[in-house]
């Protein structure tokens, strides 16, 4: 189970940070009555040259290798929107990322986010 934390830093003059943290525990399932853990999985990615943070729980392989390639590519000014619809325009890189993935790999992870429907909470 992944678990996540994010709280707000405040001084005299009101906030002035946001921290996000996760647990780094990945689960392996390397077949149907074994499972394994290791502790050093990143499960949050932070750009820093825009203000975007993101996450995942679930399967785990997509998400680790998607993430700090859409990072990077924010990061470098490759992913910026014309008319500010950052939503959207993360929404379709991970869409392209996704259907180059190989079939083999691809689990149900992203079922909810690429729904044509999703809006974030």
């Amino acid at each position: 189970m992944t678990s996540i934390v994010v709280w707000v830093g405040a001084d005299s003059r009101g906030r002035a940070s946001l921290y996000v943290a996760s647990d780094s525990r990945i689960t392996l399932n390397i077949s149907l009555t074994d499972s394994q853990s290791w502790d050093q999985g990143r499960k949050v990615f932070a750009c820093s040259s825009r203000p975007h943070i993101f996450g995942y729980w679930g399967d785990v392989l997509f998400p680790a290798l998607a993430l700090p390639v859409l990072v990077d590519r924010i990061d470098r000014g490759m992913l910026a929107p014309g008319n500010g619809d950052w939503h959207g325009e993360v929404q379709q890189a991970i869409r392209r990322l996704w259907s180059e993935y190989p079939a083999g790999g691809r689990h149900d992870c992203l079922q909810r986010l690429l729904r044509s429907d999703y809006k974030p909470e």
